[in-house]
């Protein structure tokens, strides 16, 4: 999320705790330094979110446990990303509560760089609808170097199409790397990623878009949990092979 964007969440945030408004349901990156059993000894959210939502995801998150990193046999220290989606409830008394749920973890995006739909080619255009794996190695470096595509949806002649368009969307990939003792260490990751022409003919407006996201994130888990009425449930890491496993709340 690029700083306008954070200062948008930030007033939004502002806005809603000031006035008791409606839940305010963002997704965002909180950066955990865990010792050799797994303990979380830093945690640091985005700092532009307001000191009040920031201070209680990082109370709530340093609460969490991670499989106690190795590196050659030997316990280490570690530092992964971990993406959640949260929920900041407003209520009456100027207070919030404030419910996070883990998504994934692994390197950190830099950018929200989206494969291009190759509008060029034809026969893209007659494809109703294409979805792939994208695997890839976030090197020490933090490029990404593809590894794989795996076709799950489209036809015969999906993977052929796409596949340069999803080859040249790695290599514009850029993140901070994961680390142990202190070192970057390369990652590898799998990403979903769907191509659907016809979505694109009738594009809602960006407000709309906006409208739509936000009545999805109010019936999202955190929401739900931070209304009192159910705990948030997890999502699968989309990291093959992160040294840091989550295992959830300690």
């Amino acid at each position: 999320m690029n700083k306008r964007k954070w200062a948008a969440l930030a007033l939004a945030l502002t806005i809603g705790l000031a006035n008791a408004a409606e839940p305010v349901a963002f997704d965002t990156t909180v950066k955990i330094t865990v010792d050799s059993t797994g303990t979380p000894t830093a945690v640091q959210a985005v700092p532009e979110l307001p000191e009040l939502v920031r201070v209680q995801i990082e109370r709530a998150v340093s609460a969490w446990r991670f499989a106690p990193p190795s590196l050659d046999g030997a316990a280490v220290t570690g530092t992964t990303y971990v993406q959640l989606g949260a929920c900041a409830m407003p209520t009456a008394d100027g207070g919030m509560n404030l419910s996070v749920a883990y998504r994934s973890n692994g390197p950190e995006a830099l950018g929200k760089e989206v494969p291009r739909f190759p509008t060029q080619n034809r026969q893209a255009l007659l494809e109703n609808k294409a979805e792939f794996l994208v695997e890839y190695t976030v090197g020490k470096d933090g490029k990404a170097t593809l590894e794989d595509i795996k076709k799950t949806t489209g036809s015969a002649k999906a993977l052929g199409i796409f596949a340069p368009t999803l080859r040249e969307w790695v290599t514009r990939l850029r993140f901070k790397p994961e680390e142990l003792a202190g070192a970057p260490i390369s990652t590898r990751m799998r990403t979903p990623v769907s191509f659907s022409s016809t979505e694109s003919r009738l594009a809602p407006s960006p407000e709309v878009l906006r409208r739509q996201e936000q009545e999805k994130k109010m019936m999202s888990p955190e929401c739900i949990a931070a209304a009192g009425r159910q705990p948030a449930t997890g999502l699968e890491s989309y990291a093959i092979n992160s040294p840091l496993k989550f295992l959830g709340p300690g």
